[in-house]
């Protein structure tokens, strides 16, 4: 049974072995279906191999950085010879070919993991930090040459080099080719100069992703520092101007930790009407912030009515993950519309 086993089925079976009860990528089953024959084995390599960077399997795997080296071994030696020592490309030379193309099975790439995995592999052999980001990009141009389908990235943009965006956005055709077929990207970004460095490359990466989920923590919580009143309007008008110039086929999430600052500008974004393709965070929904914009949508009504509606007329709204504000605001205006109207009716009909 174990060799005549379609390949789909087997990588549904593996895919209940990968992650435990928490949660979290579990890979000591796969390592025993590896030895049983070579289907078996193919098919779960595939899978232990789709998340090569997550963060919680590194820190719990002490050979981790062994992946680096099986990586390098797809890089020719002219590219090597540019930022390993020659210890290192003599054993190269030595290494037999990779029995699996192993880039290629890659399905979602974890900058942060990759670049602590990168950090790890140059500790153990006391290199220096120029290694580490050389490395760290040939391994991210040996994940795109692979042609590997990536179904998403995530990057925290405050945890790497300056240049993460505009590397993202290279002028090669060929990656922006392999970009378009990565259907999620998460940048999270936990400091202003960061943020405003990020924002002005989203629009040209909103035409490459279908799905955009932007994460800001505030700084303020890790930093203490104040930020000050001009700063903080230039920053908005920023992103005001930047998500005029999003791409309309893109769904772009915004997710704010500790932003204090950042409500009323997703409340101005609701108001301007710019939220077909940009979805507020789910903590807005009910919340004293929605019944203001509501209440602005609706002229005349009490905010004690706009609260009551929002609670008892919207309970499919509350199953949702993230929600659209404006949709709330127009099925209010809906409702009211039909109150004018049936108050009306009552009063002609009183009146005869």
């Amino acid at each position: 049974m174990a060799s005549t086993a379609p390949p789909e089925i087997l990588q549904e079976i593996f895919l209940q072995l990968t992650y435990n009860a928490a949660g979290n990528f579990y890979t000591s089953d796969l390592h025993s279906c590896i030895l049983v024959n070579r289907q078996w084995c193919s098919s779960a390599i595939a899978l232990l191999w789709s998340e090569p960077f997550e963060s919680s399997t590194i820190l719990k795997n002490k050979h981790f950085e062994s992946f680096i080296e099986v990586y390098l071994l797809f890089l020719p030696l002219a590219t090597l010879s540019e930022f390993l020592p020659q210890a290192f490309l003599r054993r190269y030379r030595k290494h037999p070919p990779p029995k699996f193309e192993y880039p290629h099975f890659a399905k979602h790439i974890n900058f942060d993991g990759m670049y602590k995995t990168v950090d790890k592999w140059c500790r153990k052999y006391y290199l220096s930090v120029v290694y580490t980001e050389k490395i760290y990009w040939a391994l991210f141009e040996v994940m795109r040459r692979s042609g590997a389908c990536v179904a998403a990235l995530t990057c925290h943009v405050s945890a790497h080099p300056r240049d993460v965006p505009q590397f993202l956005l290279k002028s090669d055709d060929g990656f922006q080719e392999w970009l378009a077929s990565v259907r999620t990207c998460c940048l999270v970004c936990d400091t202003r100069s960061q943020t405003a460095m990020l924002f002005d490359a989203l629009p040209e990466l909103s035409v490459c992703v279908e799905v955009l989920h932007l994460i800001m923590y505030d700084p303020e919580v890790h930093s203490n520092r104040t930020l000050f009143p001009k700063h903080m309007a230039r920053f908005r008008r920023l992103q005001k101007l930047t998500l005029h110039r999003l791409s309309k086929e893109c769904e772009v999430y915004l997710t704010a930790y500790h932003y204090k600052y950042e409500w009323d500008f997703f409340l101005e974004i609701a108001n301007l009407r710019l939220v077909a393709n940009i979805h507020l965070p789910k903590e807005l929904l009910f919340s004293d912030k929605l019944v203001e914009v509501v209440f602005r949508h609706c002229q005349g009504f009490s905010r004690a009515a706009v609260q009551k509606v929002l609670v008892t007329s919207f309970p499919k709204l509350r199953k949702v993950t993230v929600v659209d504000c404006e949709d709330a605001c127009q099925e209010f205006v809906r409702w009211a519309a039909g109150i004018n109207q049936r108050a009306e009716s009552s009063n002609d009909a009183g009146a005869k």
